[in-house]
């Protein structure tokens, strides 16, 4: 039991939940204290300071606060929406897609932002949304290195385990023509915490032959927790290619979609697949970037992009891809990054990128209608709070 909230009664929050999404649809706003729709985001670009705002947009609490050039990022909900989990680092920015980490702090704190608990150095945190009620981090890189290893801790600062370092495969890049650089680009458990799927980029740099040049190459890899067995998420992309999967999002049963670059026929198509972690058999789902699934892994939000990558499209599908249907009309110039579904199945929250500007929108998946509510503002996958 949380320290900080009591938990509802079971037929109580299931009423209230369902409550909750016949208003979110409808637009009301929710002001319940338990409501569905707790979104964490972080002003403009890069932070510096987490925030919580309801989906309807009409309270907004600050939850975090940074020292000097601190930023707090990289945050997720605990089980039951009590606590919250982030990374806390120093001039936290991007450099050609490398996330700079300089001195990372694991800091857990309370749903109202009060009681802030530092728990260890690690980057990247996220919750497990299973019973097991721990949480996954990255280790603290130290000078080039191309292994990065993965840990649990308890919310409490007791349990430290580390369950597997990953090493990028010398045998087909790094050797006596690369040196490679890997850093984790994001971690998430399965939904029954069974495995944790994580994302690295190796910074790959060519020594000669044919000539110097560098590049980022991507790779998706899963560990069962339990047993600590690392293993390589099947992809179509070849090792050396850069395009590998870019994003994914984990699904119902332990499947993880992800996207990448289709090159079959000469022509470049973003494409995304499901992998089921159990056989690690791949399946081809859609032409489409950026895949988010909805709570009971029925509906499948993505993005699909012009020709000239003048802009994307939001799509929604069934799971498999089939009966796909496109939700609003495109903005030139404006790009499209669904990040979470309401606990309804019925409402995604996505953020708009134009340049440098960001907004967080609400989109009603049935009406298609968009609904505005948060301008300069900023959030990742995950930002929604779903009861459990």
């Amino acid at each position: 039991m949380s320290a900080f909230t009591l938990p509802l009664p079971s037929a109580r929050r299931i009423a209230l939940r369902a409550l909750a999404c016949l208003l979110l649809v409808a637009g009301a706003p929710l002001a319940m204290a338990h409501d569905s729709g707790n979104i964490l985001y972080y002003d403009g670009d890069i932070g510096p300071r987490l925030h919580r705002t309801n989906s309807a947009g009409t309270f907004t609490d600050e939850l975090t606060f940074p020292p000097g050039e601190y930023v707090d990022h990289s945050a997720s909900w605990s089980p039951g929406g009590s606590s919250v989990v982030f990374e806390r680092s120093f001039r936290w920015f991007r450099v050609d897609g490398n996330y700079e980490h300089q001195d990372p702090t694991v800091i857990v704190t309370d749903r109202l932002g009060q009681r802030e608990r530092a728990l260890i150095k690690g980057v990247l945190p996220v919750w497990s949304g299973a019973a097991t009620n721990k949480i996954a981090f990255g280790s603290v890189p130290e000078g080039a290195t191309n292994s990065e290893c993965i840990h649990t801790i308890n919310p409490d600062g007791t349990g430290l385990q580390r369950i597997a370092c990953v090493n990028y495969p010398a045998r087909t890049l790094c050797d006596e023509f690369f040196t490679c650089l890997s850093e984790l680009r994001k971690l998430a458990w399965t939904r029954d915490g069974k495995y944790i799927v994580a994302l690295v980029g190796t910074f790959v740099t060519r020594l000669s032959n044919p000539s110097p040049n560098d590049y980022w190459a991507h790779r998706l890899y899963a560990v069962e927790v339990a047993t600590s067995r690392l293993f390589e998420v099947r992809s179509v992309v070849d090792p050396h290619e850069q395009h590998a999967p870019l994003s994914f999002v984990v699904g119902p049963n332990n499947t993880v979609y992800y996207d990448a670059i289709d090159w079959s026929g000469g022509v470049s198509t973003p494409t995304i697949y499901k992998v089921d972690l159990a056989t690690n058999a791949l399946t081809r789902i859609t032409a489409g970037s950026a895949p988010i699934l909805s709570p009971t892994g029925s509906r499948l939000a993505y993005t699909q992009r012009d020709g000239d990558n003048r802009y994307s499209r939001l799509f929604i599908a069934n799971a498999d891809g089939t009966a796909p249907r496109q939700v609003g009309a495109a903005t030139p110039g404006v790009e499209l990054v669904p990040l979470d579904w309401s606990p309804c199945n019925r409402v995604l929250v996505l953020r708009k990128q134009d340049y440098y500007n960001h907004s967080l929108h609400l989109v009603n998946a049935a009406s298609g209608v968009w609904r505005p509510i948060r301008q300069n503002a900023g959030a990742e996958q995950g930002a929604w709070f779903t009861p459990q």
